[in-house]
């Protein structure tokens, strides 16, 4: 018995993610097998912050984070608040992916 190993060499696409207002939560769809998913937010200074990281399983279609707290989209001034977030995936070779698709809530 020989035990082979096919090493995943194409770098995994970014997910497209989607926030439900209704139950504060953003969602993405798992599209790497044995993956490593890293969700980030930007700061008020503009770096990306890591808040969560995900290990799914790989009968798992769909990954989801539960947002702390309601988004407050306004400021005491009325003006505009913006939330943006990215998922940054990794392969299990590795690598990540090239390209970066935001979500700005």
């Amino acid at each position: 018995m020989i035990i082979v190993r096919v090493i995943d060499v194409v770098n995994p696409q970014a997910p497209d993610i989607h926030y439900a207002q209704s139950e504060n939560k953003l969602t993405w769809p798992a599209n790497t097998v044995k993956g490593t998913y890293y969700l980030y937010q930007q700061n008020n200074r503009g770096n990306w912050a890591r808040i969560f990281t995900d290990q799914p399983g790989s009968n798992e279609t769909t990954l989801s984070y539960q947002l702390p707290a309601p988004l407050q989209l306004t400021d005491e001034n009325g003006q505009r608040i913006y939330y943006r977030y990215k998922v940054r995936v990794q392969n299990s070779a590795g690598l990540f992916n090239l390209t970066e698709k935001e979500l700005t809530v």
